[in-house]
């Protein structure tokens, strides 16, 4: 039952990156920081397990979108993101965690476009992890 119900979820979760990623790209800036933070509570109520009947449905834009706009600038931009990572790809969870601090972090940009807010906060993450290094 769990395993049935979790590639449920990953189904959804690819179906909806996919469309998102497939969409044309005049759409890009339709969703703002704010979509961002309306998807970021409903992923705290679900871990809280408080969650709401729409809740599992924002979780998974949050991740998709995520998903397309990492992939985006990896691939639309050449931006080599795995040496921040030390060759591998983060996790979509990492991702949503570092999107997630970054929102947190920057309630001024709540208004700005929703690509642009997950590119700073994924650029800055990896500026931030190399020179850790």
């Amino acid at each position: 039952m769990y395993r049935q119900r979790n590639s449920m979820r990953i189904l959804a979760i690819v179906a909806l990156a996919l469309s998102l990623f497939i969409s044309s790209f005049s759409h890009a800036y339709f969703y703002s920081g704010n979509d961002l933070k309306k998807w970021i509570d409903a992923r705290e109520r679900i871990d809280a397990g408080r969650s709401l009947r729409t809740d599992h449905q924002a979780d998974a834009a949050l991740m998709g979108y995520i998903m397309g706009v990492y992939d985006s600038l990896e691939m639309d931009l050449g931006v080599n993101l795995k040496k921040c990572w030390m060759g591998r790809n983060p996790t979509v969870g990492q991702l949503t965690a570092i999107v997630s601090k970054y929102l947190k972090e920057h309630p001024e940009k709540w208004t700005s476009s929703a690509v642009l807010i997950i590119t700073e906060a994924i650029t800055d993450a990896c500026k931030k992890n190399q020179s850790a290094k």
